[in-house]
């Protein structure tokens, strides 16, 4: 799943560290009033490119702790976002991504090892947000299925 596309992608990987996560910063910046709106498919383009720019980035420095929060911060907004589009499988997916990622590129399992076990609990995604971002995250909600 990629979000930037293959002519502006080859753009920003030949950018700076910092330039890159200026840019996330912007685009996450940017996603703030569609995703308060609820706009989840307006707000999609902008966190889906931050998440890129992280994977980027976590390819580059993947034992770098700012890195890792920048990874984890965008797949779990992308991961919100699509699961409110009713796109389930995908939300899946970009933690999975996510996981798999950061378990391959960090060589010490130690550091890597919070950011993947937040990422496989959907209740702490919240805490994780609110301790790293000013951002708000909508809480998911799944359909209750009758037993009887």
């Amino acid at each position: 799943m990629a979000f930037i596309c293959q002519h502006h992608r080859k753009k920003y990987e030949n950018l700076a560290d910092q330039d890159l996560i200026n840019y996330w910063f912007h685009w996450m910046q940017g996603s703030e009033k569609p995703y308060q709106k609820r706009e989840w498919k307006d707000a999609l383009p902008f966190v889906g490119g931050a998440f890129d720019l992280a994977t980027m980035l976590i390819k580059r420095n993947p034992e770098a702790p700012l890195v890792l929060n920048l990874m984890s911060l965008s797949a779990i907004y992308v991961s919100n976002i699509l699961h409110h589009m009713d796109r389930e499988e995908e939300s899946d997916q970009v933690i999975l991504y996510t996981q798999s990622l950061i378990a391959e590129k960090t060589f010490d399992a130690q550091s890597g090892s919070g950011h993947f076990h937040t990422l496989c609990d959907e209740s702490a995604h919240t805490d994780f947000v609110k301790s790293h971002l000013n951002m708000h995250l909508y809480q998911r909600e799944y359909m209750s299925a009758a037993l009887h």
